[in-house]
């Protein structure tokens, strides 16, 4: 269980997940013609991308508890 939540809490699977997000929108914006089954795809890789980014985004107005921060001071091991 402690090895999912330190996977979910790193900052690379935002990027992954904004990358995943982001990069088909600006193929797709960028007049490139494709066919449709590629079209398709990347819209499909869009939107695995931003539900990924849904699953592992902080709401602005989340903060860490008082042990959860003492726990993160802690010097590691």
């Amino acid at each position: 269980m402690n090895v999912l939540k330190q996977v979910f809490t790193q900052n690379h699977l935002t990027t992954f997940f904004g990358i995943l997000a982001g990069l088909p929108t600006i193929v797709l914006g960028s007049g490139v013609t494709l066919n449709a089954h590629w079209n398709h795809e990347l819209l499909i890789v869009a939107g695995v991308g931003t539900i990924g980014l849904g699953v592992v985004a902080k709401a602005f107005n989340t903060h860490s508890t008082q042990d959860q921060v003492a726990d993160a001071s802690k010097p590691k091991e």
